[in-house]
């Protein structure tokens, strides 16, 4: 089925439950908090409607800054997905910041020299995984898959060896082996991935080739979607259903909101800039190829919880 959607096919009775094992719950967190430059998104499936779904999910947006502590911040989010034990672990994308590779601060000016090094990123990031990975790892007999919807900041190492020749491959080869360490799948930047006929990617991208923005995102994506999404990239907790013609159709956009510390602004908003950003984790209930239920829990209740 995974196949067949991505090529733009729905397979038959997606839309009216067929071709599907059930409902499931998925729980997206945005609360990924950043662990020196990352960030995670969880989702589980829980037992719905008496019997056990086919998975769940975690999720990871857009990093933050190396300047929080990753075993803080990587503990709860680990212990959550060990304590919730999800099928499914799935990061939305943006686990590093990359600043390194920041090709909007030039490397000449005062910013752009305190930048790190890309080895110093690649570290950070394997750090912070590796925390979260050893608090999921206590929990026996718990083995569950995972997946990674790569975002534009890990995209910036892609694009670097591109200008780059020389060096090609290389560099890639250091992000993709923190997860190829731990086990995880991985989607390039644009495309899905499949979780019950509903689409998970870092962010819609439109016929120019450019990320689906503005105050109204979610209601554009929707009005051009042929399935449910679920999205990051722009921080903000939205969603919109929009009605389709036909019996019961229906499209669902799920935006996770970030995986951030409560309260945490990036500095390129400046001072008093228009943000809006949401802080916390989305359950997610997922039936008949559509997104039926969302809930919400806060990062502040995160810290409290496990913190």
């Amino acid at each position: 089925m995974e196949a067949a959607m991505i090529a733009g096919h729905p397979p038959p009775g997606v839309y009216m439950g067929k071709g599907l094992k059930g409902a499931l719950r998925i729980a997206c967190d945005n609360m990924g908090i950043p662990l020196g430059g990352q960030s995670t998104l969880y989702a589980r499936a829980c037992r719905v409607l008496g019997r056990k779904p086919d998975f769940s999910l975690y999720r990871e947006p857009e990093a933050p800054p190396a300047v929080f502590d990753r075993v803080t911040v990587g503990k709860p989010r680990g212990r959550h997905a060990r304590e919730s034990r999800p099928d499914w672990i799935v990061q939305i994308g943006d686990f590093m910041s990359l600043d390194s590779l920041n090709t909007h601060i030039p490397n000449e000016n005062l910013t752009g020299k305190a930048k790190p090094a890309y080895l110093a990123d690649i570290a950070s990031g394997r750090e912070a995984l590796e925390t979260m990975e050893n608090e999921i790892a206590k929990a026996q007999g718990y083995s569950p898959r995972k997946h990674i919807t790569l975002g534009n900041h890990e995209r910036r190492v892609y694009a670097f060896e591109e200008s780059a020749p020389e060096v090609a491959g290389m560099m890639q080869h250091e992000l993709e082996g923190i997860f190829d360490g731990f086990k995880w799948g991985r989607s390039p930047y644009g495309q899905y991935h499949f979780i019950g006929g509903v689409g998970f990617i870092h962010c819609a991208i439109n016929r120019l080739n450019k990320s689906y923005g503005g105050k109204n995102a979610e209601t554009t994506i929707a009005n051009d979607a042929v399935f449910d999404h679920v999205i990051g990239h722009s921080h903000v907790k939205r969603e919109h259903r929009a009605p389709k013609l036909g019996p019961s159709q229906h499209i669902t956009v799920v935006n996770l909101g970030c995986a951030l510390p409560w309260g945490h602004v990036e500095p390129y908003m400046y001072h008093g800039a228009t943000t809006g950003w949401w802080w916390g984790i989305r359950d997610l209930t997922i039936s008949g190829g559509h997104i039926v239920d969302v809930s919400d829990v806060s990062m502040m209740e995160m810290e409290r919880r496990y913190g």
